[in-house]
């Protein structure tokens, strides 16, 4: 949007192709070496994908500008990553971090969440679900990492699948992705998500908590100054 002028009901269908594209190859690389963990793929799977598909309802109708959402999810993705920022910068302190898994319930209304903010920005189910893992729930960056990058892959297909038929059936103001412009930011995301997987493991896990809070709280800004 601030950059290409792309209008703003097909940034968040672009954003998913984007996923789709770029996505792959990083979560190839968790799958080939055995890192996803399936249950906490199958959880979240649980709740992203109805969210997902309610929230680009949403975002091609009644929320077609995204402005109503803007402050209230960047309040979350804030306060979640300067959760994670203020840990990281203190990697002396010892963290806790749990061994099992939240229950599948928690888990559902987790990936409920985030797959609406998901559907209505367009920036994929894991986007909400890593922070409120990672910093809430105590999760283990390792065991989260390759369970995200599959629930981005699958909930941005279905969520861009939703937008391309809600564009054909001419749903209100739904809009098909840049198709163009998607596959050519995914190409480089697609080299980029491979790189990340392969060095995860050797990144500290304070710097990884700071990276995923910067994220989070960027996307925060991201959405309030372009909504």
């Amino acid at each position: 949007m601030l950059l290409l002028g792309a209008p703003s009901p097909a940034v968040s269908a672009t954003n998913l192709l984007y996923n789709v594209v770029a996505s792959p190859a990083g979560a190839g690389a968790f799958l080939r070496r055995g890192a996803v963990d399936g249950l906490l793929l199958r959880g979240l799977l649980l709740g992203v994908l109805p969210g997902m598909v309610v929230g680009v309802g949403l975002r091609s109708t009644w929320l077609a500008d995204a402005g109503a959402f803007a402050w209230p999810a960047a309040v979350v993705l804030g306060g979640l990553g300067s959760r994670l920022v203020r840990e990281g910068l203190r990697p002396a302190r010892p963290t806790t971090v749990r061994d099992d898994l939240p229950a599948a319930g928690r888990l559902a209304v987790v990936g409920v969440a985030a797959g609406l903010v998901g559907g209505i920005y367009g920036i994929g189910g894991a986007a909400v679900a890593v922070p409120w893992l990672v910093g809430v729930e105590r999760l283990p960056v390792s065991r989260v990492a390759g369970a995200a990058l599959m629930v981005t892959f699958v909930s941005s297909c279905v969520g861009l699948a939703t937008f391309v038929g809600s564009a054909a059936l001419d749903v209100d103001r739904a809009t098909a992705p840049d198709w163009g412009g998607g596959v050519a930011l995914g190409a480089g995301g697609l080299l980029g998500a491979a790189a990340g997987a392969s060095l995860q493991d050797r990144v500290p896990v304070a710097l990884l908590r700071l990276v995923i809070g910067g994220a989070a709280i960027a996307a925060g800004i991201r959405m309030v100054t372009t909504s």
